[in-house]
């Protein structure tokens, strides 16, 4: 993606950039309100919400921390919007209300609520909140509303074809559908209705209609596949989360990074070169600033990656295939138990790099001998076509059940699969063949990584519940007859036929791990020759820190 550069002087010309309430696009009657209540500066985020939406293109998908100002980004633009259409002599939606806000929490509805009556207090709302009856709903909606609040089962309730029969005001051709707190709406039954109002009754309806998207944070979707799904129109991915710690941008130190393209054994012998860690030169693609705040443009921008209010270079990838040793700030992380046969990678914008010799592995003067090493052995292909190393053939697993290496990667939630991407290559970049199992939580997720892997040349099959048993024999087949492959299955899929399937590696994503599901997993890890398996866990902090990995492998150096 192409990288533009946002500052005071330079605004895109597709996107641009609000830094203060003076800045064009709002009404004279936003001003007055603006100075009466003293608002004059915009927040990082708003300075690049608002005018995204104010110019009415594009669906909006917002992901930012508690307390950053989402609710006033998407608010303010509403309002301003609905000021301008009420300055107009004729009124292009005068029978309908302006906007529909769902939410899933009615505190969240009251805060949005007196959100708005703060900033306009004309503004005649409905709050679809409470215990009446949709009867009584609907009767205050043919009254007339500019906005509507409210949960959104009651909404759905109201879209109901024996109760919208009766509404006098067309409420579904609302200029803008905002869907906040959507972490709390992809869960359990709360997605049914979220799925049944987007693609069942939204879908039919203005094709101006924008819909906005606020979360905190996705679990179990990335924002590109969130959007595929919910998204109508163009739409923009706005990310703004703080990655590092306060203060934190002067510590931090750039490291050195493997080129995706470029020969492992190259970098092995730079990466112990000491002099070279803390030489920023040596190390130009890494540059740790403040807070980074990403905006993914898609199809009307074709495509671009924006950045905005800082410098930017690429998130470091997660090399694999070589020793990499980060400990996390706290002090209770540095030491390390020498004899553990566990890696732990903290999230690089929350880490510093520590020497090498302060490995959690024993090391051995020869790294390429080290039983630590992620090499395999070196396998031929005879003349039969089957992979096959010197004395056996590679696809005969001697055992299984065997781990030799357990790997912990913390990432953020936004960068979940961009990070399992990097990994896969690194592992790929091998000169052995691997098979590889990711276990997603969602059938979703299991699409999106093949989508990824499909675009970067790897080869991968999906297993899910949505498949019947003709579909998952096949994949599974294919799957055993190819090396160089990677295989996503669903979690907690566990048909008799996956007995059968085993891999080098196995990589879990976000996956609230127990001791138990562990050991299910571990199962399908192959041995050759007791070399045994790798399992890599990949998660947020308050996954990869849970309490039976640290007492399991002593990672943390406890004692009795």
């Amino acid at each position: 993606m192409k990288a533009i550069q946002f500052s005071q002087s330079v605004k895109n010309p597709n996107i641009k950039v609000f830094h203060n309430v003076c800045d064009e696009g709002f009404t004279n009657e936003m001003h007055y309100i603006f100075k009466s209540l003293n608002i004059n500066r915009l927040r990082k985020l708003q300075e690049c919400l608002i005018p995204a939406i104010m110019e009415r293109k594009y669906d909006v998908f917002i992901e930012a921390n508690k307390g950053t100002g989402k609710k006033f980004g998407y608010i303010l633009p509403i309002i301003n919007y609905i000021s301008e259409m009420k300055m107009k002599s004729t009124l292009e939606n005068e029978e309908n209300p302006f906007a529909i806000i769902l939410i899933n929490d009615i505190e969240s509805c009251k805060k949005v609520i007196s959100e708005i009556l703060r900033l306009y207090p004309g503004a005649k709302i409905i709050r679809l909140i409470g215990s009446d009856k949709e009867a009584n709903f609907i009767k205050e909606i043919n009254d007339g509303c500019d906005i509507i609040v409210g949960s959104i089962i009651k909404f759905y309730k109201i879209i109901q074809p024996i109760n919208y029969s009766l509404l006098k005001k067309d409420i579904l051709k609302a200029n803008y559908f905002v869907f906040d707190e959507c972490e709390n709406l992809v869960h359990g039954y709360w997605e049914n209705y979220l799925k049944f109002i987007c693609f069942e009754t939204l879908k039919k309806q203005l094709s101006n209609q924008i819909r906005i998207f606020s979360t905190c944070a996705l679990e179990d979707y990335t924002a590109e596949m969130f959007m595929k799904n919910y998204a109508r129109n163009n739409y923009i991915i706005m990310k703004f989360q703080n990655n590092l710690s306060p203060g934190a941008g002067k510590s931090l130190t750039t490291f050195p990074v493997v080129n995706e393209y470029k020969k492992l054994n190259n970098y092995q012998k730079e990466n112990f070169n000491d002099s070279k860690f803390q030489n920023p030169e040596n190390c130009p693609k890494v540059i740790f600033t403040q807070p980074q705040h990403n905006i993914v443009v898609n199809n009307y921008t074709n495509n671009q990656q924006i950045t905005s209010n800082q410098s930017y270079n690429d998130y470091p990838p997660l090399p694999m295939g070589h020793l990499f040793y980060i400990h996390h700030n706290n002090s209770s992380h540095q030491n390390r138990k020498k004899d553990t046969f566990c890696n732990v990678r903290y999230n690089p914008f929350r880490a510093q790099l520590v020497n090498p010799n302060l490995s959690v592995f024993p090391r051995s003067s020869n790294l390429q001998n080290s039983p630590f090493n992620f090499q395999y052995q070196q396998h031929d292909i005879p003349r039969n076509g089957k992979y096959e190393d010197k004395i056996n053939k590679f696809n005969d697993f001697t055992d299984i059940g065997m781990l030799r290496r357990f790997e912990v990667i913390e990432i953020q939630l936004f960068d979940l699969y961009s990070n399992l991407l990097t990994v896969l290559k690194h592992i790929f970049n091998e000169n052995t063949n691997y098979k590889i199992i990711v276990f997603v939580r969602r059938a979703e997720g299991c699409m999106y990584g093949s989508y990824l892997c499909s675009n970067s040349g790897i080869k991968s099959r999906i297993i899910t519940k949505n498949h019947n048993i003709y579909e998952v024999k096949d994949n599974l087949d294919y799957f055993k007859s190819h090396q160089n492959i990677v295989l996503f299955v669903e979690d907690k899929f566990e048909p008799s036929i996956m007995n059968e399937i085993h891999s080098h590696i196995i990589i879990t994503l976000n996956i609230s791990e127990n001791e138990e599901s562990f050991e299910n997993k571990v199962k399908y890890l192959g041995d050759i020759h007791r070399n045994g398996g790798i399992f890599i866990i990949m998660g947020t902090s308050t996954i990869v820190s849970e309490e039976w990995i640290i007492k399991r492998f002593n990672i943390f150096n406890v004692t009795d």
